[in-house]
């Protein structure tokens, strides 16, 4: 009997793994915890298998691209720990050793708490929660580790890209719609038989905000896809509510080689195209899903030969596209905060039509604080899709709109109520219509148009027609 065969009747058989070692990126799941009040918090773990480490300390490059799928397991899990635990991670630059365990008699010593694996499926149907058990470790990841896992998520062995085949450049009579993906972001410029020029951003609530996802059946963002010339994805930058899309499912399930990892299928036609974004810095903190991501983007081929990745070239300003100028964000406080730093050193999308007849122009954001997009992005703005799903932004840095437009002047929220304590902010709301922003959500909900869910995608035409003059699926029009 071969070794594979022997490990998997071995599995089979084996009530519990007992406790394996795990080290993870773990990120708070709600900004509007004040640390010196709660005792608890609520944190979501983006775990490594220990034993994986060594071969990745070894390999090269390329033979991590070989065995990607199996050499960058990842686990991701959601618990809540004590305060002084996440604290202690902080300390540790962000990163901490996990004890993970799937025997409920772990809880029996004190020092373990209860977790949930992450799951998620396309068409959102409940499973049975996967309940673990983890301890946060006092001791200090190794440096070795943290070298190689810097080492994999820059990717320095991938060159940074000449963007000379992102595909036809987006012109003329355009529409920008920002789709009702609950509390996630995915914008994407249309043509007028509403079929995807580009998407800006790709994201989906994959985490315990995964409720708040429409279920609508006829969503498909990539229908109307040229196949032969497939829309490029530009990434604001890499968190999960903006490229989970990606995912098509994902579930906790028994490795073979003795630990609980998450599997995950990437969804038909994501990754069939450029993805572009920054090139990910060691002080971002980004956990080894991140990385799966990336080394499945390299590894997929596209027509013309290139890789599906194409970062950002670091010393490029913009680079204008049709009617679209992609730029880098430059983050206006010197920090090392690494949430800070994933939202900020990240790319900003301006859609441009002088001869519209409705919105000229209109600037997308990702997560970027308004302070870390250049001036020259923010002027005579009819509509912007706000940053950070419209939170909390540096006081006094929205940008007034242009005095002369055809239509009032939007803000689009892409959020779902309820999600976070902050979000979208009070604040936020009450500069924006102080300078006669008229806002707009996604979650001011209409019953859809394929009569299955609600949702309540958003619009601006940069065109001299209001509406695309034709619409072939539900996922396109839901509700202007």
């Amino acid at each position: 009997m071969s070794e594979s065969k022997t490990l998997s009747k071995l599995v089979a058989t084996t009530p519990h793994f007992g406790k394996v070692e795990y080290l993870s990126a773990l990120e708070i799941r709600d900004d509007g915890v004040d640390p010196a009040e709660a005792r608890f918090c609520t944190v979501t773990f983006d775990a490594i298998p220990m034993q994986l480490l060594p071969f990745l300390r070894r390999a090269t490059s390329q033979e991590i691209l070989d065995a990607s799928d199996t050499a960058l397991s990842f686990l991701l899990m959601e618990a809540e720990i004590p305060m002084s635990d996440f604290r202690q991670a902080e300390k540790n630059g962000g990163w901490c050793t996990l004890t993970v365990s799937d025997d409920p008699d772990a809880m029996a010593s004190g020092e373990f708490y209860k977790a949930t694996a992450l799951e998620f499926s396309p068409e959102g149907q409940e499973f049975t929660p996967t309940i673990l058990y983890v301890r946060v470790n006092s001791s200090q990841p190794a440096p070795k580790d943290l070298k190689v896992l810097k080492r994999i998520t820059e990717c320095r062995h991938h060159p940074s890209a000449v963007f000379d085949n992102l595909g036809t450049q987006p012109k003329d009579d355009l529409f920008i719609v920002v789709y009702d993906v609950g509390q996630a972001n995915m914008c994407a410029i249309l043509g007028d038989g509403c079929e995807p020029k580009a998407f800006f951003d790709f994201g989906w609530p994959i985490t315990t905000k995964r409720w708040s996802s429409p279920n609508c059946l006829g969503f498909d963002p990539l229908a109307g896809d040229d196949p032969a010339n497939p829309s490029p994805v530009l990434l604001s930058h890499l968190d999960w509510d903006h490229w989970g899309f990606a995912y098509l499912s994902g579930r906790p399930t028994r490795d073979v080689r003795g630990f609980w990892k998450t599997h995950v299928t990437y969804r038909p036609g994501a990754l069939d195209r450029p993805w572009v974004m920054r090139r990910p810095s060691e002080s971002m903190k980004l956990g080894i899903s991140h990385a799966h991501l990336l080394f499945q983007l390299q590894n997929q081929i596209l027509h013309d030969g290139s890789r599906a990745l194409k970062f950002w070239p670091s010393a490029r300003a913009q680079i204008q596209w049709g009617a679209c100028v992609l730029f880098a964000c430059t983050p206006a406080h010197s920090t090392q905060d690494a949430k800070y730093l994933r939202n900020n050193l990240a790319l900003g999308l301006l859609v441009e039509n002088p001869q519209s007849h409705y919105y000229q122009r209109v600037l997308l954001c990702g997560d970027a604080d308004y302070t870390s997009i250049a001036s020259r992005y923010k002027q005579s703005l009819c509509g912007i899709v706000a940053p950070h799903h419209g939170g909390r932004i540096t006081p006094n840095s929205i940008p007034a709109p242009s005095a002369y437009t055809h239509v009032h002047p939007r803000m689009v929220f892409s959020t779902h109520e309820g999600c976070y304590s902050q979000i979208p902010s009070a604040d936020t709301i009450h500069e924006a219509s102080m300078l006669e922003w008229w806002i707009s959500r996604t979650d001011e909900r209409l019953k859809c148009m394929c009569g299955h869910a609600e949702r309540r995608n958003r619009w601006f035409s940069l065109s001299t027609v209001s509406t695309p003059g034709s619409c072939q699926s539900c996922s396109c029009w839901c509700y202007p």
